[in-house]
């Protein structure tokens, strides 16, 4: 398993993204709040008749009619999964009104630009029903759309306009689920889905040991769709991987090591591991015998050596120590590590100084003069 946790983004070129995207959960106070990291959590307080809350400038309330109250929960089986690949810790918990007294929820924002604009609405249960309300959505008093899953374009005249989202149930329970929303995002038809590797995975395999494969459903709205591809650490820094695709799949490079020299030029070791920066997986077009001339060390976080892709018998460094010192999530797998003499100091052969949650598979040290390895971490 290598750790790869860099952003891959695809963009579907059928639809045009907005600039400032808002994407908010709601979170009722009775239920453990677990970390979301790509929506803005808003805490509901539970038999409350309204609520307010800014974010990202934009002023929001939440209320129920005045016979009624928020009140919230959530399906704790799908809402506790350790990793939440698909978005399982905004649709599994939400805020709906009184069982008693059921009614509509509205929901009013200020602070949009003047303009068009979109709101996608998360409609979905969290208890075991026989049948739901039918949901129909108006703003600013004109209806819009009846669905579970709400989509509606509006016009603001000035960002001093507040606009009045009234979501109404009828039928079956009477009661209206709102989960979280999406201000100025694409709607579902238009975005892409079931990515893989899956979003958040950290650890992923080699596809054929010397790339990973990545892939995507495509929108369900036409065919005649092209993406565009990019990576990096955070989405403000994302560099081009692909652009024009029609494939719903693209190949992600790695770092390859093509020279068994010490220096820091690209395709050598020492670059690899020293120069290079963020999430990486290193893997070999060259094997045999490493010679480093000074200690060789890993400081970052996510990295990956795969030593097993090195061609014949593998791949070894002597005359000084490899390790990490204050890294975080590092693998090296299947390297031989022999420090030897040649130094004509007392080594040892590799070290964890203060590096958390790392791993060396299989690999060997001989010819340590102090030690074989030293680990202080976790």
């Amino acid at each position: 398993m290598g750790s790869l946790c860099r952003l891959v983004a695809v963009s579907a070129s059928l639809f045009a993204v907005a600039t400032a995207q808002i994407r908010v959960r709601l979170s009722p106070s009775t239920v453990n709040e677990l970390a979301e990291p790509d929506f803005h959590t808003w805490n509901i307080e539970n038999e409350s008749q309204n609520a307010s809350t800014t974010i990202d400038s934009l002023d929001l309330t939440l209320s129920s009619s005045a016979d009624s109250d928020l009140e919230g929960n959530s399906y704790k089986y799908q809402y506790t999964r350790p990793v939440a690949h698909l978005g399982e810790r905004v649709v599994n918990q939400g805020i709906t009104t009184s069982r008693d007294n059921p009614g509509p929820i509205t929901l009013t924002i200020q602070g949009l630009e003047a303009g068009e604009h979109t709101l996608l609405t998360w409609h979905n249960a969290w208890d075991s029903l026989d049948s739901t309300a039918t949901v129909s959505v108006s703003v600013d008093g004109e209806d819009k759309t009846s669905a579970a899953t709400s989509y509606v374009t509006f016009t603001v005249d000035s960002a001093d306009q507040a606009v009045e989202i009234v979501y109404t149930p009828t039928s079956a329970d009477g009661l209206v689920y709102l989960n979280g929303f999406e201000i100025d995002t694409p709607a579902l038809k238009d975005q892409i889905s079931f990515p893989s590797p899956p979003h958040r995975e950290e650890h992923l395999e080699l596809g054929d040991g010397k790339s990973i494969t990545a892939t995507w459903r495509a929108p369900s709205s036409g065919d005649s769709v092209t993406y565009n591809v990019y990576m990096g650490n955070a989405s403000d820094t994302l560099e081009v991987v692909n652009e024009g695709l029609s494939e719903t799949q693209v190949t992600l490079s790695v770092i390859k090591v093509t020279s068994l020299e010490d220096s820091e030029e690209p395709g050598t070791l020492r670059y690899a591991l020293a120069v290079a920066t963020g999430p990486r997986i290193v893997v070999f077009d060259v094997g045999g015998v490493i010679t480093i001339d000074s200690r060789l060390t890993v400081s970052d976080r996510y990295v990956t050596v795969a030593g097993q892709t090195a061609p014949g018998k593998g791949i070894a460094i002597q005359g000084h120590p490899l390790g990490l010192s204050g890294a975080s999530d590092v693998i090296f797998r299947h390297v031989r590590v022999r420090p030897g003499s040649s130094s004509n100091e007392t080594v040892d052969g590799m070290g964890m100084a203060g590096s958390n949650y790392c791993i060396l598979d299989r690999c060997s040290m001989v010819s340590c003069y102090t030690s074989q390895t030293a680990v202080h971490g976790d």
